[in-house]
């Protein structure tokens, strides 16, 4: 029941953050990259807290469907703006290999445990 609650807060704490920052598209790459670098820090840890905190906290900072939604209006073309697909191929390049790499840096540091 403890992890329950610890998870339940954990997420809010994660969805507020996210929403504290606002929701453009280069906050929400720029979050989902760390989001990948504490996830790789975090990787060694077992039990609750990764659960609690990997899932929670970190799953609710960072977005999937926010980041698809910004990729989608980068190419949409509207009365008020032309499509950018230049822009939406950016934010695809930088939110995965910046995704990856910060992973993998986080999980270096914590198999070094530099951290």
């Amino acid at each position: 029941m403890i992890t329950a609650a610890a998870f339940v807060l954990a997420a809010g704490c994660g969805a507020g953050l996210r929403g504290s920052l606002g929701t453009t598209a280069w906050r929400t790459a720029a979050l989902n990259v760390v989001g990948s670098f504490v996830l790789g820090l975090i990787s060694q840890w077992t039990g609750p807290s990764l659960t609690v905190i990997g899932v929670g906290a970190i799953g609710s900072l960072t977005t999937y469907s926010s980041f698809v939604g910004h990729w989608v209006n980068e190419l949409e073309e509207t009365s008020t703006k032309q499509a950018n697909p230049m822009g939406a191929l950016l934010l695809v390049v930088v939110s995965f290999a910046g995704g990856i790499t910060a992973a993998y840096l986080g999980l270096e540091l914590s198999e070094r445990n530099l951290l």
